[in-house]
């Protein structure tokens, strides 16, 4: 039986790889390149992690999984805020003594975790894979991983407000990027979890990173930067487009499937308008 799941890791893990070679190569050899690579490395490592826990065949190291993908997401933080200290310049010689605090605290939670049962005490195995039991300590990983990426929104907002062209539009790329991980991994991680108690669609949250590597890919090796308003311009033109194509696909009548076609031909003139006039 073909398992789609292990399907969707290997190819999101190949195009998260693909994007940290090309920037490691494509770009400048510098502590930013080498930052997102190493970013890359740890999100594909944690994905990998992620999936082995719900994986039937590693029912009985269950456990051990979810530990080390807990302990993986601390390191996430760390390689993530890391690489957003660097990029925005926040960092210029050396780590100031209170991220190294910070850095610290977040690689000593990784270790508690995957030597303790503090924050994973068990696992409950469900028909879709495993739930974790928390241990005493479980309550401070959401305010960890929240702690991060407010850290994260506040640095590049800073930063965007303060740079301007090209570091600019730099800024925004990530932030756009960094918005489309939220919203995906929200829902998934946050909002489904609270209203059903389950942890069953979170396993996809580790697939969103993909929406920050790319727009990042693009803010590092500076190919073809616009404007931020231009790019959210773009993405909702093509958002639109497909909505209305996929109108004129499943239109359950010849008069809905005409209707729909004319509907896409003027939306097809107004965007190339919009377009035209924004660049």
């Amino acid at each position: 039986m073909i398992n789609l799941n292990l399907i969707v890791l290997i190819v999101v893990s190949l195009i998260n790889l693909l994007l940290g070679f090309f920037v490691l190569f494509k770009g400048k050899k510098s502590t930013t390149t080498l930052a997102f690579f190493l970013l890359v490395v740890v999100i594909i490592l944690w994905s990998i992690l992620n999936f082995l826990c719900d994986e039937p065949s590693q029912s009985q190291r269950a456990i051990f999984w979810n530990r080390s993908t807990i302990a993986a997401g601390f390191i996430q933080c760390i390689a993530a805020l890391y690489f957003i200290l660097v990029f925005s310049e926040e960092l210029k010689k050396r780590i100031p003594l209170l991220w190294k605090v910070i850095f610290s605290i977040y690689g000593t939670s990784a270790l508690i975790t995957l030597t303790t049962n503090l924050i994973v005490k068990d696992v409950e195995y469900l028909e879709w894979g495993t739930n974790i039991i928390g241990g005493k300590l479980y309550f401070l990983y959401s305010p960890f991983i929240l702690f991060a990426v407010g850290s994260i929104i506040f640095l590049l907002v800073t930063k965007y407000k303060k740079f301007k062209n090209e570091r600019k539009n730099q800024i925004g790329y990530i932030l756009l990027g960094t918005t489309g991980y939220l919203l995906i991994v929200i829902p998934l991680s946050v909002l489904l979890p609270v209203i059903t108690g389950s942890n069953e669609y979170a396993r996809f949250s580790p697939y969103a990173w993909l929406f920050f590597l790319f727009f990042t890919t693009f803010a590092i090796t500076r190919y073809h930067l616009f404007g931020i308003k231009v790019i959210l311009t773009e993405l909702l033109v093509g958002v639109m487009g497909i909505i209305l194509f996929l109108q004129i696909i499943f239109a359950q009548s010849l008069q809905w499937r005409i209707s729909s076609v004319l509907t896409f031909l003027l939306f097809l003139i107004f965007a190339y308008s919009l377009l035209k006039a924004v660049h």
